[in-house]
């Protein structure tokens, strides 16, 4: 377990970068849009792996706050991609 953790860390990070690449140039905003999502569910993940290798629960709670508003996040973006007004 202790060599597992860093190396699903690294791999974690490792997504991260081409889903950072198609929110920065995704041809459509609904591409964008979907890969901001899938950053912020990467990012929690990156943190409960965090917090399994420092064994502390607050990166979980970090975690779940990131996912919280990665989710409100993204129905808002989708909001306001469907009807063009944010409310």
């Amino acid at each position: 377990m202790t060599v597992l953790a860093p190396v699903c860390l690294v791999v974690l990070v490792a997504c991260l970068i081409p889903c950072l690449y198609r929110v920065a140039m995704g041809p459509h905003a609904l591409d964008r849009l979907v890969a901001f999502d899938l950053v912020g569910v990467l990012l929690a993940a990156v943190l409960a792996v965090f917090a399994l290798i420092q064994g502390s629960w607050v990166y979980l709670e970090i975690s779940l706050a990131l996912v919280l508003l990665a989710f409100v996040a993204t129905l808002s973006i989708a909001h306001y991609i469907e009807r063009g007004r944010v409310f």
